[in-house]
Parts: C-alpha cells; sequence; structure tokens
C-alpha cells in the first residue's frame, strides 16, 4: 500500500484529506519500523484535537513531499478473472492460504457461483464481481467497486479464456474474434486498467497472466486458442518491460494439459483420449488445477520479487515432448 502525503502548511484554510490514521502517537510509534522513508524533507503529522487522532496528510493544494509504503512482501488482496473455473479457484485457494483477501471476476452470474463462493468463504474475505473482461467499461467498473470493497490491489491474475475446437477450416469469423476478444484483449483490458492505478498510486504489485504451453508450440484443432497464447506471453513481456519501473512484475504461468475445462469435457465424451493425451506428457499424467496453482503461489510470494518478464512451464514436459516428437518423426 503506497500512502502519500502532502504538506499541509501553504493553505491550512483548505481541509486536509488523510491517508493514515492513528489513535494516539504511541500507535504511531509502532508503525514507524514498518514503514519506509524515501526523500523525506518535511514531518507532516499533525494532531487533530476535534478527530481525537494523528493524520498522516494529504493535501489537495500541494504536491507531495514525502511518500511512505508498508512491507509489500506479503500481498493482502488477490484478483483472479475467469475466478469460477477449475483453475481460478484452484489459485484463488492457493491465494487464501497465503493470506489473501479474494476478488473473483468472472461473467458467471452470481447464482451460479454461489457454491465455490461458500467454499471460499470458509477460508478468507471474497468480493464477487460479474464482469466480461472483454467489455472495457465492464472491468472499469468492476475495479472501481474492488477498490471501494478493499481500498486496493496488490495481485492481478488474468485467466479468463475460451477454448472451442475444430479444424482450422471450420472456424468462424466470429469464432476467432471470441477468442482474440476474451483470451487476449480481456488480459490487456484488465492488466492495463489495474497497472493505470497502481502507477497512479505510486504503488507496486503484480500482474499474472495464465498462459500455455501452446503459446510456444502448435496443437491441432485450436488454432485461435493458440495464436491468443502466443500473444499473451508477448503481452507480458513488453508490459513488464515498461512497468518495472514502477515495481511492477508481470509473469505468465504456462500450464500444460490440465484435466478441466475443454479437455475434462472432451474425455468425458471420447474417452480414449485420455491416453492420447498421456502420450504427449513425459511425466504421463495430466495436470491438475492445483498443480497450477502451486506455481501461481511461487508468483505471489517474495521468493518471486526479482522475476519478470518470465513463462513458467508448468506443462509435465508436453513441450520438448512434443519437439522430440517432431525430431524422431521420418
Amino acid at each position: 500500500m503506497a500512502v502519500y502525503c502532502y504538506h499541509p502548511l501553504f493553505s491550512l484554510d483548505c481541509p486536509p484529506v488523510p491517508e493514515y490514521y492513528a489513535p494516539d502517537w504511541c500507535a504511531l510509534l509502532e508503525l514507524a519500523p514498518k514503514l519506509r522513508w524515501v526523500g523525506l524533507t518535511h514531518h507532516v503529522f499533525r494532531w487533530f484535537p476535534k478527530s481525537n487522532g494523528i493524520y498522516l496528510l494529504r493535501h489537495p493544494a500541494q504536491i507531495a513531499m514525502m511518500k511512505i509504503m508498508t512491507d509489500t512482501d506479503s500481498p493482502k488482496v488477490g484478483l483472479i478473472t475467469g475466478g469460477a473455473g477449475d483453475i481460478g479457484l484452484a489459485c484463488a485457494e492457493k491465494m487464501a492460504e497465503q493470506g489473501l483477501s479474494i476478488a473473483l471476476m468472472d461473467r458467471l452470474p452470481k447464482e451460479q457461483a454461489a457454491s465455490l463462493l461458500d467454499r471460499l468463504r470458509a477460508k478468507t474475505r471474497v468480493l464477487y464481481l460479474r464482469a466480461d473482461v472483454s467489455d472495457r467499461q465492464q472491468v472499469d467498473r468492476a475495479l472501481d467497486k474492488l477498490w471501494q470493497e478493499f481500498s486496493g490491489l496488490d495481485v492481478a491474475m488474468c485467466n479468463a479464456a475460451v477454448v472451442i475446437d475444430r479444424p482450422f477450416i471450420d472456424f468462424t469469423v466470429d469464432q476467432w474474434q471470441e477468442h482474440l476478444d476474451i483470451n487476449l484483449t480481456g488480459y490487456f483490458n484488465v492488466s492495463q486498467a489495474v497497472a493505470r492505478r497502481w502507477v497512479d498510486a505510486g504503488q507496486r504489485g503484480k500482474l499474472i497472466f495464465t498462459g500455455s504451453w501452446v503459446q510456444d508450440v502448435p496443437y491441432k484443432l485450436i488454432t485461435p486458442y493458440c495464436v491468443a497464447k502466443a500473444g499473451v506471453w508477448m503481452l507480458a513481456r513488453c508490459a513488464a518491460l515498461e512497468l518495472a519501473a514502477h515495481g511492477i512484475t508481470v509473469n505468465v504461468v504456462a500450464p500444460g494439459i490440465v484435466d478441466s475445462g475443454l479437455s475434462k469435457q472432451e474425455m468425458k465424451e471420447f474417452p480414449e483420449l485420455r491416453s492420447e493425451f498421456e502420450r504427449t506428457i513425459p511425466l504421463g499424467n495430466l495436470q491438475s488445477p492445483k498443480d497450477v496453482a502451486d506455481v501461481v503461489g511461487f508468483l505471489i510470494s517474495s521468493a518471486s520479487n526479482y522475476v519478470t518478464g518470465a513463462s513458467i512451464l508448468c506443462d509435465g514436459g508436453c513441450t520438448v515432448g512434443c519437439a522430440s516428437a517432431s525430431s524422431d518423426a521420418p
């Protein structure tokens, strides 16, 4: 959390806007070891008898005189788009396990997400935001609500995605566009909107994108999905390059064939697909949503503070397996 303090002495008639409140000086001293002082030129603590407390002041008429940042190694609030899906839910549970309050963004009606929200509320504070990530106005309104509820955000995971399978020549233009709108533009909408808020507040943060092993390796029957995930990987690298100066990291977690979503549905309809999928994976077994969440747990933690612009493949070896199969072909 970033707290800006503005010097109040130039226009004392204008009421200050408090950014931090302490009930007494002792409480302020208890807070002091947790604060980091950057460019401190004036003390702007003031005692207000009527409010019976001490405020760090922000004065609307003046420029910032100092900036106080609390320890951000322990994030407090996490956002996950596509939060009602299997991977989203597993990552939300991982965030809760690491002490974060959770905001889930999904286009699923709240009533249909009730059971998973109850499951999460047993572990942490949860806010549900119904929004379509491809619609920037819906994203902005949802983020306004998030900031009102939690007063900020520390980690944002862009995870919402759609995928359908069919031969390349059978995809319609509308199906192609839907993949790009949700799987790529949706990531841009959410990550840019969040990053703007962080930059405006002088706050560090972590952006995490759900990529895929097919961001690097073409795979049959899901051309629009492969193209969108390749775009996500480039989006992450470009954003990481520009946002690093603001203390914002951007990384990709790239799963393999996960036992959820389309893969799970297809295996129910065509049980023989399971063995085909498993032959693609050198480690042999399909990936669980928890396997993905475990990597996200690392990216949330302070252990990843020096990692940005990276894609972490957690695909059971799918990428090298496909490369090996290609090299062995006659």
